[in-house]
């Protein structure tokens, strides 16, 4: 009998040190969560926003080749590398990486033949992000839409340079995602604060997707002249355009940040920000078509934060509005005071919880009592004031689509403003303002 329950105690003991083992296990897995990428671009075109399919096509190859960069985002440690694979995980080759985290690839491709990639960044310490999610179907026809796309983009810069705004909207999309009304407006404002507008574009890539969407990638130089100052203003950059074919003629469906064309009111034409390597300035316009020029991260978050286009800001508050984005993918959050992306829920103001079955839900009570309200949709600009009540301690379930923006009143009483940019069932991403000084003036 004694023997029976020591054997009986030495199978409760090994259990218990394989569990303990297990439990080990699991938390270094965690870091898997940890590991992944700011942005990725295929062609100078967004990554993500491409689809599961994206179709080339051969005379708009750069020297014939395919090129994959981005930047990865390492919580902890250094890059380990960064692969791909073109031939779904078959065969992998290494990517070029530099010190800061960027990368770039390329290939050049078979015209019609169907390349399965997937992306995998490794840190130093083992931990690779979710490579699935980096799928992509790659194939390039031997076939020209070049012609009619870029016939589109250059008699809509003619008819932006000649102000002529009726026949500048007939490029339009009527489904035009920053509202057509809206650009129609700001190009109109243009035309009163510039005089002599020259554009200068080249087109470095054209990408269609399995949605039927085009996107084109552009780079650009631009002169105009003050019609208040008469000073020349010039910048240069590159941005992104989105055309749909309507009836066999193309049109702007969406544009990015830096804007060529409705600068007037980039907060709410722009859908997105085309992320620049460098910070040349851009051109800015303000309501009243004052002009000016800013490194390119301070104009951005001018346009996103609705400030002073000198960069001075609204005086009661630009000093305490701090603005940027960040993701989160299951049981990771964020602290607005700190800025920081944190693995423990509870030291953070909103974290993206465990799907328990429901889906999973955007959670604001991470370091104690905290409340949100929903705003609307549409760009962070267009929301200057917190509101004071109407919040809810409830989780943010189910998670807004992308535009959906909501105003949290933190534990430590302080206010924030997000935006929902993208979620695809488990990493959202997500761009805010935060006011550190309690107010609810942004």
């Amino acid at each position: 009998m004694k023997k029976f329950l020591i054997l009986i105690l030495a199978i409760i003991s090994l259990g218990f040190i394989v569990n303990k083992a297990e439990a080990k296990w699991w938390i270094f897995g965690q870091g898997n969560d940890e590991t992944g990428f700011d942005y990725l671009y295929l062609n100078d075109n967004s990554y993500e926003e491409l689809g599961s399919k994206a179709v080339l096509y051969k005379d708009s190859l750069t020297n014939g080749s395919i090129t994959i960069k981005g930047k990865t985002n390492i919580k902890s440690g250094k890059v380990g590398y960064v692969k791909i694979t073109k031939n779904n995980k078959q065969t992998w080759e290494k990517a070029k990486v530099s010190d800061s985290g960027t990368f770039t690839y390329s290939f050049s491709p078979d015209i019609d033949y169907k390349y399965q990639v997937y992306i995998e960044v490794s840190d130093t310490m083992g931990k690779i992000n979710n490579v699935d999610e980096t799928y992509k179907e790659i194939s390039v026809l031997n076939e020209s839409i070049n012609g009619k796309v870029i016939e589109a983009i250059n008699n809509m810069i003619k008819s932006y340079e000649n102000e002529e705004s009726n026949l500048f909207m007939t490029y339009v999309s009527s489904d035009f995602a920053g509202d057509s009304a809206v650009l129609d407006s700001a190009v109109r404002k243009d035309f009163n604060a510039f005089d002599l507008i020259k554009i200068n574009p080249f087109i470095n890539n054209i990408t269609s997707s399995s949605c039927g969407k085009v996107y084109v990638a552009i780079q650009y130089n631009r002169t105009v002249v003050s019609s208040k100052s008469g000073q020349t203003y010039t910048d240069k950059g590159y941005t992104e355009f989105v055309l749909t074919n309507e009836n066999g003629k193309f049109k702007v469906f969406s544009m990015k940040n830096p804007l060529i064309f409705g600068l007037s009111d980039a907060g709410n034409v722009a859908t997105g920000t085309l992320q620049a390597s460098n910070n040349d300035p851009i051109l800015l316009v303000d309501n009243s078509g004052n002009v000016n020029e800013q490194p390119f991260r301070t104009a951005i978050d001018i346009i996103e934060n609705d400030s002073d286009i000198n960069g001075s800001g609204d005086s009661s508050s630009s000093d305490t509005v701090n603005s940027g984005n960040f993701s989160l993918t299951e049981n990771i959050g964020f602290r607005f005071s700190s800025d920081t992306t944190l693995p423990e829920t509870h030291q953070s103001d909103i974290y993206l919880t465990t799907d328990g079955g429901g889906g999973r839900a955007l959670e604001v009570r991470g370091r104690g009592p905290a409340e949100f309200i929903f705003l609307g949709s549409g760009p962070l600009s267009s929301y200057t004031q917190a509101p004071t009540a109407g919040y809810t301690t409830d989780m943010i379930f189910p998670i807004g689509t992308p535009g959906s923006c909501y105003a949290l009143h933190t534990v430590d009483n302080k206010y924030a403003i997000i935006k929902i940019t993208s979620y695809n069932g488990t990493t959202i991403s997500i761009d805010y303002k935060y006011q550190s000084d309690g107010s609810t003036n942004f």
